[in-house]
């Protein structure tokens, strides 16, 4: 015997039964079997390489998507190899071994970080095969149907013509779109969406232009996760009376058996007869210790924290009411309902500045051009991508004045936008670091006082409210938080409203539970006792406001929102209708004459089909979205330089100034990294290697340069 034929031996023995067949198909078949096989899961392995920073990963990606890409045709040739050779009991068997191969690699990888994201490998290997089986599975069907080859390619090459001939023109309109802003205006306020796109002057940096393919997908991209809506929690209802700090809860059965369960294991807290009540901490004062968090560690340390201290502050409700003292959001807790969250912000008098006795508070038309300062920061959102999602909105902030208007009236707000803002890194860390602190993309250790810290000391009341279950300061701020060793640190921000975004369901409890469909970064709706996070964020956002007006008091305010940080574009569009309600003067509580409105992002998105096999998402992840809404007598007060500013190159260093400004010109910080006032200075020609923008990441060149 030959150790060829030695070799044969040692395989089962149905293989070497199939091997030297007769039958030279069922030979092909096997061969075919074992070698897509084969391909698949080198090819899946080689598409899990990880990478330790978002950097090395934004270099390595275009191939990772390679490999997933071959890896899902290999699979799908598979899968139509069994579905065509095989008979019905073989078939099945054949097809319960694929899923089987998927699951095995999920338990090999599945996670959802730089290093370990088969998760996310998954996720866009299914959002990819599922919509390629159901076309090729249509293509089989129509073709039996069709009776013959002949009458089948007449039919296809019609249906293909409309496709093709609508495609053409829907490509047209998308690539023009991409120069294109409020009011049909193009790179430069005086350029109309029918002339050279952005080119007017030639002194501007042009945006690199890829075509856009992603606007030629028909459907949602998380069309397999149904409708993006929340479920009602409409059976009672919980009310805070600011005056006299009471809860008042109705609807909900005095004999309603009410229970508190761990949120780490399964004992059972505590029995209650009605509702119950949990009070969720007050975190300003909270120390380094407690607000930490371990990417490796496999609980959110934060989240851990808020969810001990609401297990032990947990209380029976007696009729008629609760007092819950300076406790300014609670859990109302009703038999095996999903718990109610209620909220309110509690007045509190300004802090004093250093060199005054008493608050100062804004004027009509402010002092020293001091204005409030609304913050809406979305995370992930590039500008092209507002104006695809956010259609309600656009069309409301289209109904601000345009700047330069001559008769526009003092009081009118202005909507500015920034056509050349460029994103200073890949991701939120170096970006929110030049728009809180000033810290450059290159200096990744130290730490500087965040912006809302400048206000707080001026005599503003402060606010912050994030809807991701992380402390910016303790994660990305590391270096300026205070004496880690302290357990209680004195409070720099009035009101933070942070706590509530670590609660389950929203937020499943272990790292693990998170990702792709669970908490901050989920590609279903964001839902948080019977609404979207981002609606009861807007909703914080409006009692603040109203309740700082009505106190006459200066404020600096923001809320950071993850609806637009998620691989399939879509849940960014849940916040349309409640963000565009929130904008509009005539359903607002906001006052325009003293107040600066910046809706804006850090970059584009750096994840979804786009980003990961078309060019144009790699521009748009450097390309974030601005506007930002003034008092038309504050411009006009410094010349109205900001017009001419909305068609220069900026960065987040120049918003981070910008904002410093509105504190007033005495008070304001200058920026050590070449950031301006976008209000009060002429920014000029500038370059991406003048603004320290690394070449290989820049993507607005001078025409006759490259990046």
């Amino acid at each position: 015997m030959t150790q060829s034929s030695a070799g044969y031996m040692r395989l089962p023995l149905f293989v070497q039964e199939t091997l030297y067949s007769k039958n030279k198909a069922k030979r092909q078949f096997v061969t075919r079997t074992l070698g897509l096989t084969f391909a698949f899961n080198v090819l899946w392995f080689l598409s899990l390489e990880g990478k330790v920073t978002p950097e090395e990963m934004n270099v390595t990606i275009g191939k990772l998507g390679v490999y997933m890409l071959l890896a899902e045709l290999c699979l799908t040739s598979l899968l139509w190899l069994f579905c065509t050779h095989l008979r019905q009991w073989p078939r099945r068997i054949a097809l319960a071994a694929v899923p089987l191969n998927l699951y095995l690699w999920y338990l090999y990888d599945h996670g959802n970080i730089l290093m370990s994201h088969g998760a996310f490998n998954m996720l866009i290997f299914f959002m990819i095969g599922v919509p390629l089986n159901l076309v090729i599975a249509t293509l089989y069907l129509w073709h039996r149907s069709a009776g013959s080859w002949r009458a089948f390619g007449y039919q296809f090459l019609f249906v293909w013509a409309f496709i093709f001939t609508w495609n053409f023109f829907s490509m047209r309109r998308s690539y023009r779109l991409l120069d294109v802003g409020f009011w049909e205006l193009t790179g430069n306020s005086g350029c109309a969406a029918g002339d050279v796109a952005g080119h007017c002057r030639p002194d501007q940096c042009v945006w690199d232009k890829p075509y856009p393919w992603i606007d030629l997908l028909a459907v949602p991209q998380n069309f397999f996760l149904g409708p993006m809506t929340c479920p009602k929690l409409d059976h009672f209802s919980a009310t805070i009376d600011p005056a006299t700090n009471i809860l008042t809860v109705v609807g909900c059965p005095a004999t309603e058996t009410t229970y508190l369960d761990s949120y780490f294991s399964e004992t059972r807290l505590e029995t209650f007869r009605g509702p119950a009540v949990s009070y969720l901490p007050n975190t300003e004062t909270w120390g380094y210790e407690d607000k930490e968090d371990n990417l490796l560690a496999p609980y959110n340390n934060f989240q851990r924290k808020v969810l001990t201290y609401v297990e032990g502050n947990s209380h029976a409700y007696p009729q008629g009411g609760l007092d819950i003292g300076d406790t300014q959001t609670v859990l109302v807790r009703c038999g095996l309902l999903e718990p109610k969250l209620v909220y309110r912000v509690k007045s509190l008098d300004a802090p004093a500045p250093p060199t005054a006795k008493a608050p100062v508070v804004v004027e009509e038309k402010g002092q020293d051009g001091e204005l409030n300062v609304v913050f809406v920061f979305l995370d992930a959102v590039s500008r092209r991508h507002f104006f695809r999602k956010m259609q309600k909105t656009v069309k409301t902030m289209e109904r601000f004045a345009k700047p330069g208007v001559v008769d526009t009236p003092d009081e009118s707000p202005v909507l500015h936008q920034f056509f050349r803002y460029h994103a200073i890194g890949l991701n939120t860390g170096p970006n929110t670091r030049a728009l809180w602190s000033d810290i450059p993309s290159n200096d990744k250790e130290t730490g500087a006082t965040p912006i809302w810290e400048d206000f707080h000391k001026d005599g503003y009341v402060t606010g912050r409210m994030d809807g991701v279950c992380e402390d910016w300061n303790a994660f990305y701020n590391t270096a300026h938080f205070p004496t880690k060793e302290l357990k209680t640190v004195p409070a720099a921000v009035s009101h933070e409203m942070i706590a509530f975004s670590c609660l389950p369901p929203y937020l499943p409890v272990g790292k693990g539970f998170a990702g792709n469909f669970a908490g901050s970064t989920s590609m279903k709706a964001h839902c948080l006792s019977g609404q979207h996070i981002g609606w009861h964020m807007l909703d914080w956002l409006d009692i603040f406001v109203k309740e700082y007006y009505e106190k006459k008091s200066k404020f600096f305010v923001t809320g950071v929102f993850l609806e637009g940080h998620e691989g399939s574009t879509e849940v960014i569009k849940t916040l349309d209708d409640r963000l565009s309600a929130f904008l509009d003067p005539s359903t607002s509580n906001l006052d325009y004459n003293n107040t600066a409105v910046f809706v804006q992002a850090d970059h584009g998105l750096h994840m979804g089909l786009n980003y990961i096999f078309f060019d144009n998402g790699h521009v748009e992840e450097v390309q974030p979205f601005s506007g930002v809404i003034l008092p038309a007598w504050y411009t006009r007060k410094h010349g109205d330089r900001i017009k001419d500013n909305q068609d220069r190159l900026v960065t987040a260093h120049d918003f981070w100034a910008t904002m410093q400004g509105m504190r007033g010109a005495a008070k304001a910080r200058k920026s050590t990294a070449g950031g301006r006032d976008l209000v009060r200075e002429d920014v000029g020609d500038r370059s991406c290697e003048t603004l320290g923008i690394d070449p290989e990441a820049c993507r607005c060149n001078v025409k006759g340069q490259s990046g």
